[in-house]
């Protein structure tokens, strides 16, 4: 009997099962494999929030980066010492690798929370984040070994090993959302180290390895007592393990902290003095204010102020320039986009505001400043013309009906944008023209936006782009003169205009008035503000070209650095460097852009340690181990494989960037991403060998990857672009959107990895492990390759590029079916037999 070649395995091997010689897994390897790469997708998921604090948001790529790092080189060692995983033990080598992963879990948590992660240009510090990335990856290469050997020691029973590991993974992506409500990160992680240790248990079940499985299960039965007492301790607010080194520096331990899917959040003491960025020097010196610092992943801050009477007696809030919007439109109904700690509700309170909504994305914060804090803050949610809301900014800005006089912006993600690079290379859905475009839409007619960032003389990049982003979006809604409607004003940290500190920058939709005007004048004489632009005034010329030119993108163009205005497309707000700029070292000095030029160094340092480390550790010991005649005639395989590695991970991580701005948070984003494409790419490999019964002839192959193409062209022509015209949908809305674009696109790139097995399969059967190598070195460098060019050009651009790759990947696979049918036709068995008659005459 000829067994059928669409269930995607050699004949040879499907006799051997058949025949009993080739070991079957038990029900333990399928549970073990299961807990296994539950535990390893959710580590990924929990690095991405540790990282946003111990370092910075932006590193998410990393963990993944890491992730792939990690389970490759496992891979690769399973198929460099062969003898040490033969099937008869592969169980219990299974197990090993697991209660090893369970083991440098923990080790290598503790070791990166210990190291101090600097960013500076020498070879020390570069030494620095290449031990950090190899001590992260650790956990990743024993977790890489357990499932490598479950899906390639089993081949009879590959197809459900698969669908597990798969759902396994797809459960792990959930796990962070949702126990990080109840659970602090580092008990999580102890929690995933338990997980890990129970997979070994489970998958040494049955086997003579006694002694190891009794290990593995006191393993686990010790990782959850250290839990149990963990979380109780971090209940009480004494927590086993915290983070001491974040971002490079000692961090003081925190009256209260709070973990949750979207940031760590921690309170401290502050002075008796008011707190605030933007207070003129006029204010007052006996005026005081208890108050607090709330720290978010121990960057970005907000303040709370303790509230015992009423808030009109804070008087020392008049002199905060974040409030001008107040002396300008009083009596109004106000709209605050990001409540934090209650400043910028007790400013509207103070000013006299007749209706205030006050909405906050984390629910951490909200907890933290009215319940936790609440009697200190004076219960600002219980202030009858108070409404606080729970939902991401931009989503309900676009869905309510409601109008507004004051829509107020007050530095936002500030700290996190300047803290030595933070937020520079993250999406940020406020600061774009497509979300100026909805602020606007929610204006009354007398109606302001009002937006404060940091600003000095010599460094004016984000003010500059802060109006150049007001003036495009004021444009795009019809209004012929941007300046017009535009006042911006600077309170400086002493008594010169030039000294660094913050502006405020007022839009209206319609022009405004002279009284407007008149008012804010006044504002300035009396608080020693410095007026900067306003309708018939203006004290920075470059300031006058970006609001008053028809073209700003061309003013922006003649700038040094990018203040273009962003869009959802180019949404890195805080990135104002450009690819060239990228190289010049003398931006290291510049006032302003030491952030940016940290954050880019650490994105190429990165890249270069992912690059040498791949080649290293996956490339040379490929090379050294592979014979020189394998590999004849395997370019097109080559290519196809790096083709799809790269091609995946640069539509993966662009999708997940454009829907962190969707979505509205990075958590969303990953999470989705990460679900979605992990079951449907599952379900695509398994259709791949319905559909496709011959990979060397027909064009079923070709089909399935034309079907691919089709997909990733339709969601980067028609998916993305419809991004943001649905920003309007609630939450889950926006989830279900999400997924109808990632599910699709999924199932159709599912298709392209055991297409090209298979044919290697035929082709190149000694090339395996070269070809799966290839594939998770362009996977590994694309996670970070994907970030630099979405920078540069744009994230459509970046996943165009993506689309490229599959491209080509396509035309490789008709070169590989091409030599495939040229060595079936050249084999003597392909031969055809002479005829009878013409035998005869020959004799």
């Amino acid at each position: 009997m000829v067994l059928p070649e669409n269930r995607g395995f050699q004949n040879k091997r499907e006799r051997s099962i058949m025949d009993g010689t080739v070991p079957r897994a038990r029900w333990g390897v399928y549970v073990g494999l299961l807990l296994i790469t539950l535990a390893t997708l959710t580590y990924q998921m929990l690095l991405t929030r540790i990282f946003s604090v111990t370092m910075w948001y932006h590193f998410s790529f990393l963990a993944i980066s890491v992730t792939m790092f990690g389970m490759t080189v496992g891979a690769i060692l399973v198929y460099l010492r062969p003898a040490w995983f033969e099937a008869a033990v592969a169980d219990q080598r299974m197990g090993l690798a697991a209660l090893a992963f369970s083991v440098l879990i923990v080790v290598s948590f503790l070791t990166h929370l210990s190291i101090p992660f600097i960013v500076r240009p020498s070879l020390v510090h570069i030494w620095a984040v290449a031990v950090q990335y190899v001590v992260l990856s650790l956990p990743f290469v024993a977790s890489g070994i357990a499932v490598t050997v479950a899906l390639t020691r089993f081949p009879g029973q590959i197809g459900r090993l698969y669908a597990v590991d798969l759902i396994g993974a797809g459960l792990g992506c959930l796990v962070v959302a949702l126990a990080l409500s109840w659970i602090d990160a580092p008990t999580l992680v102890i929690d995933v180290s338990a997980l890990a240790s129970a997979g070994a248990v489970f998958a040494l079940v049955g086997t003579p390895a006694r002694g190891l499985r009794r290990l593995s299960l006191a393993a686990t039965l010790v990782l959850v007592a250290l839990s149990v007492a963990s979380n109780v301790m971090a209940i009480r607010q004494t927590p086993l393990i915290r983070p001491v080194w974040v971002k490079g520096h000692l961090q003081p331990t925190p009256l209260y902290e709070k973990w949750n899917a979207f940031s760590h959040v921690g309170v401290w003491d502050y002075t008796k003095k008011p707190f605030g960025w933007g207070l003129s020097a006029r204010c007052p010196a006996e005026e005081e204010a208890e108050q607090k610092i709330l720290r978010i992943d121990s960057s970005a801050a907000t303040v709370m102020t303790r509230l015992e009477g009423d808030p009109a007696e804070l008087n020392y809030l008049r002199y905060d320039v974040t409030n001008l919007a107040h002396f300008v439109r009083p009596r109004g109904r106000v709209l605050i986009v990001g409540a934090g700690g209650g400043r910028d509700l007790l400013s509207s309170l103070h000013f006299g505001q007749r209706e205030i909504v006050g909405v906050e994305i984390n629910g951490a914060i909200l907890d933290t400043v009215n319940r936790r804090f609440g009697d200190f803050t004076g219960h600002l949610d219980r202030f009858p013309n108070v409404r606080l809301v729970h939902d991401e900014a931009r989503s309900y800005i676009a869905r309510t009906k409601e109008e507004f006089d004051i829509i107020q912006v007050s530095l936002i993600d500030t700290w996190a944008a300047t803290a030595a690079g933070a937020f520079v290379l993250t999406e940020n859905s406020l600061y774009t023209v497509e979300a100026w475009q909805r602020m606007l839409g929610r204006l009354s007619d007398r109606g302001l936006i009002t937006f404060s960032r940091w600003h000095s003389e010599a460094a004016p990049g984000e003010l500059y782009r802060l109006a150049a982003l007001a003036a495009e979006s004021l444009k795009r809604t019809g209004v012929k003169q941007p300046e017009k409607h535009l006042v911006v004003v600077h309170r400086s940290r002493d008594e010169t205009a030039t000294a660094a500190g913050v502006a405020t920058l007022l839009a209206s939709r319609n022009p405004l008035s002279d009284a407007d005007v008149e008012a804010v004048r006044k504002v300035c004489q009396e608080m020693d503000f410095h007026l900067l632009l306003a309708p018939g005034f203006v004290s920075d010329p470059i300031l006058k070209r970006l609001c008053s030119a028809e073209d700003t993108y061309q003013v922006a163009r003649s700038y040094p650095i990018d203040i273009s205005p962003p869009s959802d497309d180019n949404p890195f707000f805080f990135n104002m460097l450009r690819l060239r700029d990228m190289f010049d070292l003398e931006l290291l000095g510049t006032a302003g852009l030491r952030a940016n030029m940290m954050a880019v160094s650490v994105l190429g340092v990165l890249l270069i340690t992912v690059t040498v480390l791949t080649g290293l550790c996956i490339v040379v010991p490929l090379w050294l181990t592979t014979k020189r005649e394998w590999l004849a005639g395997s370019l097109p395989y080559f290519v196809y494989f790096a083709g799809i590695g790269l091609g995946f991970m640069l539509v993966e991580i662009t999708l997940m960037q454009r829907l962190n701005v969707f979505l509205g948070h990075p958590i969303y984003g990953m999470t989705v991403v990460l679900f979605c494409l992990l079951v449907s790419c599952g379900c695509g490999s398994w259709l791949s060998g319905v559909l496709v019964s011959d990979v060397r002839r027909g064009f079923s192959a070709p089909a399935c990857l034309a079907l691919l193409l089709a997909a990733v062209l339709t969601a980067g022509f028609a998916g993305m672009p419809l991004l943001s015209s649905l920003d309007w949908l609630p939450t889950p809305g926006r989830i279900a959107v999400a997924c109808a674009i990632l599910l699709p696109l999924g199932l159709t790139m599912g298709m392209g990895f055991p297409l090209g097995m298979r044919a290697a399969g035929l082709g190149a059967a000694n090339l395996g492990a070269w070809l799966f190598g290839i594939n998770g070195a362009m996977s590994i460098c694309g996670s970070v390759l994907a970030i630099v060019l979405s920078l540069s050009f744009g994230i459509r651009a970046a996943f165009f590029l993506g689309a490229g790759c599959y491209i080509g990947a396509w035309f490789a696979f008709l070169w590989v079916q091409s030599t495939l049918r040229g060595r079936e036709d050249s084999s003597p068995a392909a031969t055809p037999r002479p005829k009878l008659s013409v035998l005869k005459k020959a004799a």
